[in-house]
């Protein structure tokens, strides 16, 4: 899915996102405050579903990778939004 244009998800960026709404100033703020959501609660999902797997029985190396990315691109994001509030 392309976000603003973009489809590589290392390019996409705040921009990005807020081309998605009108560009009135309470627009903008909306999927600002959204992502601030998504990256706030992404990481503990992301460590829970983990912790699901194991208690499963699944457990593989690439899942604490993919951890790993997923807190690093949220930490991005949330630094990102903060500039922005």
């Amino acid at each position: 899915m392309k976000i603003g244009g973009r489809d590589v998800l290392d390019t996409i960026q705040l921009k990005h996102w807020t081309t998605l709404v009108p560009e009135t100033r309470s627009s903008q703020r909306i999927p600002v405050r959204d992502l601030a959501q998504m990256a706030e609660r992404i990481v503990s999902e992301a460590d829970s579903l983990v912790a699901e797997l194991a208690a499963e029985g699944v457990r593989h190396p690439v899942l604490s990778a993919i951890c790993k990315v997923i807190s690093s691109r949220a930490g991005s994001l949330q630094k990102v939004t903060e500039q922005v509030s």
